[in-house]
Order: C-alpha cells, then sequence, then structure tokens
C-alpha cells in the first residue's frame, strides 16, 4: 500500500514537501490554520530574491546551490503541469553605495563572498546606468551578481500545490494541538480529531515551537521573527534586483515594484503576523533614496519569518518515530523551497534524503 503522509503547515515548504511527495505517492494530506486559497503571509511577504549560491564546502552552501539548480527546470515544469508561470528568471542582481561608508562596506562584504567563492564584476556608473536607468543618482561603488535570479512567491506557491493536488494531494483546515507517537504517528487536533499517516512532516514555520516542545524537543531553536514588504505603484522600474544597505527592491510580474524586507525583532509565541507604519516609512524611504520619487502602495504585508539557533534551518528526524521535521528557513525559504521538499520526499519514500542534513539536526 502506498505510504500516507501528513503534512503540518501549508506555507511554501509544506507545498514544496507535497508536490515532490506527489511524484510518489497520492497519500498526502496538508493541514493547515487557513484556507488552501490563502497564502501564508511570508509567502506573501517575501520578494521571491534567489541570491548569490557561493561555492564553499560548507553544506549549508551546498544546499543553497542545490535548491538554486533545481528552479529553472522545476519553474517549467510547473508551467507543463500546472499552466502556472513562476516569474522565475535569471535577471541578475545590482549592489549599489552612495557614500564612502556605504562602499568601504560592499567592498569588504564582496571580499568575504568572494573568499567563499561567490562571483562578482564590479560595474561603472555608465554600466549602472545602463542596466537601471531609473536609479535617482550614480552610486559610488556597485557590482553585479549575474547568479542572482527571482521567483513569484505567491505564484510559485499556487503552483506547487496545483501539482500536488492534480496527483492527489488533499489540504484540510484545522490547528494541530500536539502529536500521539504510540504506533503510527498521529496529530491531535484542536477539535479532538485525531489524524494518523505512516509519516508525518512538521512545516509549521515561525509556529513550529510549540508544536516542537509537544515532541520533546527545544521549542527555542525556532523562534518568529518579523518581516514586512512593500509592492508599488509608480512611475519607475527597475529590470532586475537592485541590492541597497540590506534591503531588495525587485520588480513583479503584474508590473509593479516589491521593496523590502524589514528586519524586526523576534517576537513571542502567539503574536500575529502585523504591518506598521513605521515599516511602511522605512521602506517608502528605501524607494525615494533609489529612484527619487514614491509610488502608490498597492500590498502591505508583514509576516512572521521562523528564525532558526545558529542560522540553519532544522530538517530532521526524530529518532525511533517516522516523524519528520522542516522549518527555521528564516528568509530563505524561497530558495531553499525546492531542496527541501525533494530531500524530504527522497528520505520518507526511499530512507535517505539524497544529500547531507546532519548540519540541520535539531541537536546540533
Amino acid at each position: 500500500m502506498p505510504i500516507s503522509c501528513l503534512i503540518v503547515g501549508g506555507g511554501l515548504i509544506g507545498r514544496s514537501v507535497a508536490y515532490y511527495l506527489s511524484r510518489f505517492t497520492s497519500h498526502i494530506l496538508v493541514i493547515d490554520e487557513d484556507p488552501v486559497e490563502v497564502l501564508s503571509p511570508p509567502t506573501r511577504a517575501s520578494l521571491g530574491v534567489l541570491t548569490r549560491p557561493t561555492t564553499s564546502l560548507d553544506a549549508l552552501s551546498h544546499f543553497y546551490r542545490v535548491s538554486h539548480a533545481l528552479y529553472q527546470s522545476l519553474a517549467a515544469e510547473l508551467v507543463q503541469e500546472t499552466g502556472i508561470d513562476v516569474g522565475w528568471t535569471a535577471c541578475g542582481g545590482v549592489e549599489v553605495a552612495y557614500d564612502d561608508q556605504e562602499s568601504t562596506t560592499l567592498h569588504d562584504h564582496v571580499q568575504r563572498l568572494q573568499q567563499r567563492g561567490a562571483y562578482c564584476q564590479w560595474l561603472t556608473s555608465e554600466q549602472v546606468a545602463a542596466r537601471e536607468p531609473d536609479l535617482v543618482s550614480a552610486p559610488s561603488a556597485a557590482c553585479l551578481w549575474p547568479a542572482d535570479h527571482q521567483v513569484d512567491p505567491q505564484r510559485l506557491s499556487r503552483a506547487l500545490w496545483s501539482g500536488a493536488e492534480q496527483r492527489g494531494a488533499r489540504y484540510q483546515t484545522g490547528c494541530v494541538r500536539g502529536f500521539d507517537m504510540a504506533g503510527n504517528p498521529a496529530a491531535l487536533l484542536t477539535t479532538g480529531e485525531r489524524l494518523e499517516a505512516d509519516a508525518i512532516i512538521l512545516c509549521a514555520g515561525a509556529h513550529s515551537h510549540g508544536l516542537l516542545a509537544d515532541l520533546g524537543l527545544p521549542s527555542s531553536v525556532v523562534r518568529a521573527a518579523p518581516g514586512q514588504s512593500l509592492r508599488l505603484q509608480t512611475s519607475a522600474t527597475v529590470s532586475g534586483i537592485v541590492h541597497w544597505a540590506g534591503y531588495h527592491m525587485v520588480p513583479t510580474p503584474e508590473g509593479t515594484i516589491a521593496v523590502g524586507a524589514t528586519n524586526e525583532p523576534v517576537v513571542g509565541e502567539g503574536i500575529p503576523a502585523a504591518t506598521s507604519e513605521e515599516a511602511r516609512v522605512q521602506l517608502m524611504g528605501v524607494v525615494e533614496r533609489l529612484l527619487g520619487t514614491g509610488g502608490t502602495v498597492v500590498a502591505h504585508e508583514g509576516g512572521l519569518r521562523p528564525k532558526p539557533r545558529r542560522g540553519r534551518p532544522v530538517i530532521d528526524r526524530i529518532a525511533d518515530a517516522d516523524i519528520f521535521l522542516a522549518t527555521g528557513h528564516y528568509k530563505n525559504g524561497v530558495l531553499m523551497a525546492p531542496a527541501t521538499g525533494q530531500a524530504l520526499a527522497r528520505w520518507i519514500v526511499e530512507g535517505e534524503p539524497g544529500i547531507d542534513l546532519s548540519p540541520f539536526r535539531i541537536r546540533r
């Protein structure tokens, strides 16, 4: 009989796991507090920047590269399977600095990345103007990251689920309060319902901490950190990703410009994702600094990102139980979603993930 899988969390990571698992089995149920048509706040707030896969030999960098390399073929497969164009483009990214301090910071930053194997090309002011003519002024320093790519997270989320659903995956709205690991693992819902499966995959993102504690694991390994972004209608345009002072500005398939994201302190359990006027003003200031103009805000999104301990996500299996963990991707959920989904699917079905996941164990 085909293996049955229960995925707790219907965000981008959960949908990627469902998509790749559906290639092996149709007995998949995704459960989330929100209905399937409601995309998770982090997905809505994400800009979809797939940036700077380095050639470092550490496992995290290798995982980045593997996932980054999956996107071109995945985007083509999703169009063929679902008819949804996920907006993948190998657009490259320009990083700019506008004063001496910013230039020094950029040069130091680039040097560190180059020592880890990253490749970039320094640009003249004329080259920047040719590439991004609507930037307000000539930068004092600028470089091109040719390996920067972009994808639309909201279209990607819809496409991944559409592909999984076409192969038999199902979605249920509900809230998981804990787990029962006696015999086959089961998720316990707040309604009293008990959902049993051959394998359970916890993909609850920033809401993982309570469920981790129920499994007897340290809940502090994943915390919730807010981030906000804007999408604006403006007369100015950008052709690819523009990086400045830790912010990103990107074009969207709808013809708007997206800018983000804010980095905010970790919040306590139960604090919902929210937007603020302070963040709106902060992000509008980024747009005005780079483009010399404002615009009309057409979307202001806020999401809670799962911030992991020691900078690495948690991708693991609980010993002696068929419960798997895929959480704590923080700002790299979009980048790491394909490799996470692929690795979990192989691990569950074939018994091995096909890639070294030891640095991502919860106890590390």
